[in-house]
């Protein structure tokens, strides 16, 4: 059995969870072992099972405490050297929602009655990244020129108050985002994972730079096609 641990907010910590999954698949053995130190922190504040299918020979230990003793082979929170989705298909193809995810994203495209485009607006802990910009106007052009509905994706109260004053009904979200002055990812992990998955099933997707959640959903996306 070897131990990781991940580090990060839900994005990073999945895409070091199967990066070294493939790089173990690919130069050890698939009936390896992994298991995941997993903290519970503000960076993620729930655990993999509350909103992920079982994946097989992975194991998780949730750390809601800082402790230092926990042994571990390795801790990262981004690709594991070169093992990475542009080089390998399918890369995500076992990140399946559990019963209670798949519920709610399959309600929420039911009262659609049709189907949506989505866009990922990542603000928050983003606004403090050097060169950081998302394009207001670009996104703007989508959500007016789409057809379709267009599925809000994002981590900030304040985002979705705006576009909703702006677009009104085309504008669909999951729930409103209660604000929190105090914290600056404001969506509980099962608000995030079903935004995950209804920016993966809609039609168009208009991803957000600098962001390993947009990132995430484009390569599972591509599983689609």
């Amino acid at each position: 059995m070897i131990t990781i641990k991940c580090s990060a907010g839900l994005a990073n910590r999945l895409r070091f969870i199967f990066s070294f999954r493939k790089a173990v698949d690919i130069n050890d053995s698939h009936s390896t072992i992994i298991k995941v130190l997993w903290p519970i922190n503000s960076s993620c504040v729930d655990t993999f099972e509350s909103c992920f299918q079982n994946i097989e020979n992975i194991i998780f230990e949730y750390l809601y405490v800082i402790d230092y003793t926990k042994h571990c082979d390795i801790e990262q929170c981004s690709y594991f050297k070169d093992f990475t989705p542009e080089r390998y298909r399918n890369f995500y193809s076992s990140l399946l929602p559990n019963q209670k995810i798949l519920n709610k994203t399959n309600n929420l495209i039911n009262k659609i009655l049709s189907k949506h485009n989505a866009v990922h607006i990542r603000k928050t802990d983003m606004m403090e990244k050097t060169g950081y910009l998302m394009d207001e106007k670009q996104i703007q052009l989508f959500i007016l020129n789409s057809s379709l509905p267009v599925y809000l994706a994002t981590d900030d109260a304040k985002v979705q108050k705006e576009y909703k004053l702006l677009y009104g009904d085309k504008i669909l979200m999951y729930s409103d985002i209660k604000y929190d002055n105090f914290s600056l990812r404001q969506t509980t992990l099962e608000h995030s994972v079903i935004d995950m998955f209804m920016c993966i099933k809609s039609n168009i997707f208009f991803p957000c730079n600098f962001s390993s959640f947009s990132d995430l959903i484009k390569y599972k996306r591509l599983e689609y096609v």
